[in-house]
């Protein structure tokens, strides 16, 4: 029978008795809010804002919404689009095939950082696989602190029953750890009686260090894009009725019995008798000015977060001139690759601990280099041709480099083929009456007169 301490079993019937109080309910729901807006299921908060006494009326409404929060949030996490490079110091081969499955998690928990106040990441072994699989823990997480409320001594989060414990009537269990225990519990913080089939042989923390990490920029949810993006789907779902009865007027007439019968078509001519009056009410609903006040909202939501929104982009603009209006976008790059420096540094060392403790090999080595690829403008093809040009032409690069940085996927060894397959086509196909800038350019590279 594991013996479960007084303080482990209070933190949990904590978190179950918090969860039934207001405030902390409010944030729980407030989480679950910014995952469904971000995943783009937001018909329930239009439903919210925009409601008639009228079921009739209710019942014909056609609801549009527009996921700004996905755009902005993916549009400012640019960091791992690129695929950083991770220098070890011990087996870089082999460190690269065991933590293949980072790049996509590692998208996912910028995003998601972006969007909610902390989440976590745990490592695993997958034995079979011979990988360190990459678990992102998104919905709902609970972290301990030291006394200064810096450093995570424990955390704990919910995950589904097993078999038996669903026979027991469990709907969610707790999988628990601190810097020596491991715990399967319920929700009242007592242990599971089936420890071993969560893959728990004992309670203790074989690796001495807590295997999830926290995820976190700044500790805030992104309120006021989630509260941006709900006025912006109330005025485009409140704009399509605008349009709906602005596209027909309503007809009427005074001075006429319930006897008397008008036939009303655009192909009639009405005659009405003296004292009689007839005609239309339209609609004076404004559309265009509600257009402009939902370009309003978008526009400044996406420079709160120093993204430019231009609605008359129109043609070929320039790199340089995109770097200008995004420029706040790019400064806060910077600080956010010093934040996520940190989650490599701490993840690279529970690697490690997988690797020893799981794998039962040798670690990697205790220093980690990150290099982080820097984010380029997306330019036209005039500035890019000459700007390449100037790069090789200036010795700064080379036109192997220049392949390999369009195609990551390509090793060095298939760069350089497919180049001297290039070469030699561009060569068998140019006359030397019709010679190419780029025959030229590839004659000086290979001549290494490139400055001449």
């Amino acid at each position: 029978m594991i013996d479960i301490t007084t303080t482990i079993k209070n933190q949990i019937q904590l978190v179950h008795l918090e969860e039934t109080r207001e405030e902390f309910r409010a944030t729980v729901l407030f989480r679950r809010e910014c995952i469904n807006m971000y995943k783009g299921e937001q018909l329930e908060y239009i439903e919210h804002y925009c409601h008639f006494s009228d079921t009739k009326r209710q019942a014909q409404m056609q609801y549009s919404f527009s996921n700004i929060t996905q755009k902005i949030i993916n549009r400012v996490c640019l960091t791992y689009l690129n695929i950083p490079s991770r220098i070890v110091t011990s087996r870089q081969e082999r460190y690269n095939e065991v933590t293949k499955g980072k790049r996509s998690v590692m998208i996912k928990l910028d995003r998601y950082s972006e969007l909610l106040d902390r989440i976590g990441l745990k490592l695993e072994w997958n034995g079979k696989k011979q990988v360190i699989k990459y678990r992102p823990i998104i919905d709902n997480i609970y972290f301990e602190y030291d006394q200064y409320g810096d450093d995570v001594t424990a955390v704990y989060f919910p995950i589904f029953p097993c078999a038996k414990d669903k026979k027991d009537k469990h709907k969610v269990m707790y999988e628990y750890w601190d810097m020596e225990h491991r715990y399967i519990l319920d929700y009242q913080g007592k242990a599971s009686t089936h420890q071993e089939d969560y893959g728990f042989e004992d309670d203790i923390n074989h690796y001495g260090i807590l295997p999830v990490i926290l995820i976190e920029k700044d500790g805030f949810f992104a309120k006021g894009l989630i509260n941006s993006n709900k006025m912006i789907n109330a005025g485009l779902t409140q704009l399509n009725e605008l349009t709906k009865f602005k596209a027909f007027s309503v007809p009427y007439a005074t001075g006429i019995t319930s006897d008397d019968k008008i036939e009303y078509n655009v192909d009639t001519f009405l005659i009405l008798d003296s004292g009689e009056k007839a005609g239309s009410i339209e609609n004076k609903a404004e559309i265009v000015s509600v257009i402009e006040g939902i370009k309003f909202q978008i526009q400044l939501v996406a420079e709160n977060y120093g993204v430019t929104f231009n609605w008359s982009l129109v043609g070929n603009v320039s790199g340089f001139s995109l770097m200008v209006q995004n420029v706040e976008l790019y400064d806060q790059l910077k600080l956010d690759n010093e934040i996520k420096q940190n989650w490599e540094a701490e993840i690279f060392e529970l690697e490690n601990k997988i690797i020893e403790v799981d794998a039962k090999s040798d670690n990697y080595g205790k220093e980690l280099e990150v290099n982080f690829v820097e984010y380029k403008v997306p330019i036209n093809n005039t500035d890019a041709d000459a700007h390449e040009n100037h790069l090789l032409l200036t010795g700064q690069t080379n036109p192997i480099e220049l392949m390999m940085d369009k195609d990551p996927d390509l090793s060095l060894e298939e760069a350089t083929e497919k180049y001297n397959d290039n070469l030699a086509f561009a060569k068998k196909t140019t006359t030397a009456n019709t010679a190419t800038t780029t025959n030229s350019l590839f004659e000086k590279i290979n001549s290494g007169k490139v400055n001449e």
